[in-house]
């Protein structure tokens, strides 16, 4: 009879050790998601920016030779990220797909010149260096007109401010949130053994004795919970690679490590510290409210 009760009682623990580790893992999980976000912001610009590309128009009749020439000039320039040539060609194939094949029945041939695609590096992205760029290289002898979205910078850059704003906010709210539930879980956790614990109590057993193999377990709990989230969280960034190649670009593997170890520290701290907490509660606990 007490080998079967002995059973039950370590499938219990079983069972409330998972449970708690399973929403501890989740919780971590949120949180590491908004973190990777808010430590990704500076990459999440530069990969926006870096996307805003110049548009050099070339004059009509232009040879692909020289304008493949043109290009090279362009892009051994300092401040060039890339470019791309978009010939005449793929230009009208663009221009049909976008307004039909009808447009070019008025044409005897294409009225879509060939043109170069120029994306600027981040750190040269600004207002003055974009307008600087466009005087430079609308002196190219092929070069007819520079498309320059000057003004679309100054509306991301302001977007950007916000957004991280908001993030911070949802950041700061996580923390918050996660605190509570992972002190919820722990507590309810050690709760559970709150007659060994008063039983260690009476035998004179010292408190930093009683609580040590729960701060133990709570920690190796927390460690665990994060490496859970971390591996969670990686798998969800390689879902979404699938649909969004470039997230690896933005995401790097520094930034994702060290969200993992925030996480790790996070989850340590925060599980040992309430089960020292709990612990020294069930400890100092009268006989009324144990059994209450």
């Amino acid at each position: 009879m007490s080998h079967k009760k002995n059973i039950v009682l370590r499938r219990r623990r079983a069972g409330s050790y998972l449970s708690s580790l399973i929403s501890i893992s989740l919780v971590l999980l949120l949180m590491g998601a908004v973190l990777l976000v808010v430590l990704g912001t500076g990459s999440i610009q530069d990969y926006l920016r870096e996307n805003i590309h110049m548009t050099l128009v070339l004059k009509q009749g232009t040879p692909a030779r020289d304008a493949v020439a043109c290009q090279r000039r362009i892009e051994a320039k300092p401040y060039v990220k890339s470019t791309s040539y978009i010939s005449v060609q793929q230009g009208t194939e663009e221009m049909a797909r976008l307004l039909g094949e009808d447009f070019l029945e008025s044409f005897e041939e294409s009225p879509v010149p060939s043109s170069i695609e120029v994306a600027i590096k981040a750190e040269w992205m600004s207002r003055d260096n974009l307008e600087q760029i466009a005087r430079e290289l609308s002196r190219e002898p092929l070069v007819e007109e520079v498309g320059c979205r000057a003004t679309m910078l100054d509306t991301l850059s302001e977007a950007i401010r916000r957004w991280a704003l908001v993030l911070l906010s949802v950041m700061l709210l996580m923390l918050f949130i996660s605190v509570v539930l992972i002190s919820s879980t722990v507590r309810l956790s050690i709760y559970s053994n709150r007659f060994s614990i008063r039983t260690m109590e009476l035998v004179g057993a010292p408190e930093s004795f009683i609580a040590r193999p729960y701060v133990r377990r709570s920690a190796g709990q927390g460690l665990l919970a994060a490496l859970i989230a971390s591996g969670l969280l990686l798998l969800i960034l390689k879902l979404v690679e699938k649909g969004f190649p470039q997230i690896f670009q933005i995401f790097g593997l520094r930034l994702i490590c060290m969200c993992a170890g925030i996480l790790a520290i996070a989850g340590v701290t925060v599980c040992v510290l309430c089960a020292r907490s709990i612990t020294r509660k069930l400890v100092r606990m009268d006989q009324n409210e144990l059994y209450g």
